[in-house]
């Protein structure tokens, strides 16, 4: 039942959904990882952030996952 609510949502609202409870989030998480939500206007939350020694990094704002790039100093 819940599937079926959670497909209809926004992007924005399924993420809402997953603080409710830890079953809503497993389940939201469960649908985002199984490829059954897939909205046209889903968005890419990326941010870009430096750490203590100042290199860059990508965030990704659903999964936490970090990305790092390259150092400033080593582009020309």
């Amino acid at each position: 039942m819940l599937c079926t609510i959670f497909t209809t949502l926004e992007f924005s609202n399924l993420l809402r959904c997953g603080t409710v409870c830890a079953t809503w989030l497993t389940t939201a998480r469960a649908l985002l990882r199984d490829g059954f939500y897939s909205h046209p206007e889903t968005p890419c939350l990326l941010l870009l952030i430096a750490d203590a020694r100042s290199k860059l990094h990508l965030l990704n704002l659903i999964t936490g996952d970090q990305i790092s790039l390259l150092s400033v100093t080593t582009i020309e």
